[in-house]
């Protein structure tokens, strides 16, 4: 099966990208099209327009200071340094194969909002905070916030992910994924006692924190009644934190 017809567009600046979203009519962006694509090819998705952000270079810029570092909205998994980051080193390395880590790209990534998404839960738990655009100027929301369920976001129409921001802490991480029906991950940090997040628990990446690991878990176990999910939380979590000491 192939897509119905629909007007493309294929924008070169952020702004001109903003003025094409801000079309009247059902509007789809195509970043990765690691999601989209399948939809237009089975015809669940129908749009009037799509707007191709593959040439908006500006959306693909990264940038670092003493505390943050900026990703792009078009830059690729398979591209990002996260030298600042090992544990989201580590997440990267578990999202599927190579091509669809070099397709997927941040941006993607967030909109698309997997509730058991790897990039998504390091990103949680380092602080992210997501940066979008419109004709009526940018905003910046923390990620949980963002995330209001299982592929739903706080984005608004008109509105662009240009990119999000990592608190670059300089303490311990660690990451894990456990289970193989239902697959949960976690992410934890080490800041001011312990951060850690969770993905795959409930139907968006939650954040936990507490003065040690009992604590952490103590409020994962009051956060779902399903023992055989919390059992896997836990375990994520603990694994997490082993790759943290090591």
């Amino acid at each position: 099966m192939k897509p119905v017809s629909f007007e493309y567009l294929a924008p070169r600046t952020i702004a001109q990208a903003v003025a094409d979203v801000s079309e009247s009519g059902d509007v789809a962006v195509l970043a990765g099209g690691q999601s989209l694509l399948p939809e237009l090819n089975a015809r669940t998705r129908r749009p009037d327009l799509v707007v191709d952000l593959g040439r908006v270079a500006e959306l693909r810029t990264s940038a670092t200071d003493d505390t943050t570092v900026f990703y792009g909205a078009m830059a690729r998994l398979s591209e990002l340094d996260t030298n600042a980051f090992p544990a989201l080193t580590a997440a990267i390395r578990t999202i599927g194969d190579f091509e669809i880590r070099n397709r997927s790209t941040v941006g993607g990534t967030i909109v698309y909002a997997n509730p058991a998404g790897q990039f998504l839960t390091v990103a949680a738990a380092l602080g992210a905070q997501v940066v979008t655009v419109a004709s009526t100027g940018s905003r910046t929301t923390e990620l949980p916030d963002f995330l209001r369920g299982a592929h739903k976001t706080a984005l608004r129409s008109g509105e662009l992910v240009t990119g999000v921001r990592l608190r670059a802490f300089a303490r311990r991480q660690g990451f894990a994924i456990v289970g193989r029906h239902r697959r949960v991950c976690a992410c934890a940090v080490e800041n001011d006692g312990l951060v850690a997040s969770i993905g795959g628990m409930r139907q968006t990446t939650i954040v936990l924190s507490g003065s040690d690991l009992s604590e952490v878990i103590d409020a994962v176990r009051q956060r779902t009644a399903d023992p055989y999910v919390s059992g896997l939380a836990v375990a994520a979590v603990r694994r997490a934190v082993e790759g943290m000491l090591r």
